[in-house]
C-alpha cells in the first residue's frame, strides 16, 4: 500500500492528536488526584502535554500547507 506524501503526514499528525489526547485526559486525572489529596501539581506531565499540543498543531499546519 502507497500512501503519498501528505497521506503519510496526515496519517503521524492524526497519531500525534491521539497521543495529545490520551496525554490530556491523564494530566487531568493526575492532577485533580493531587488537588483532591492535598499534593502537587505534576509539572512535568503538565509541560508534557503543552509540548505534544504543540507538536500536534505544527504537524497539522504544515499538512495544511502541503501542495
Amino acid at each position: 500500500m502507497k500512501f503519498s506524501k501528505k497521506q503519510a503526514c496526515m496519517i503521524i499528525a492524526a497519531a500525534v492528536s491521539v497521543c495529545f489526547l490520551v496525554c490530556l485526559i491523564s494530566t487531568v486525572q493526575v492532577v485533580l488526584a493531587a488537588r483532591a489529596n492535598g499534593g502537587s501539581i505534576p509539572l512535568g506531565m503538565v509541560m508534557l502535554t503543552l509540548v505534544t499540543l504543540l507538536c500536534a498543531a505544527l504537524i497539522w499546519k504544515g499538512v495544511r500547507d502541503m501542495d
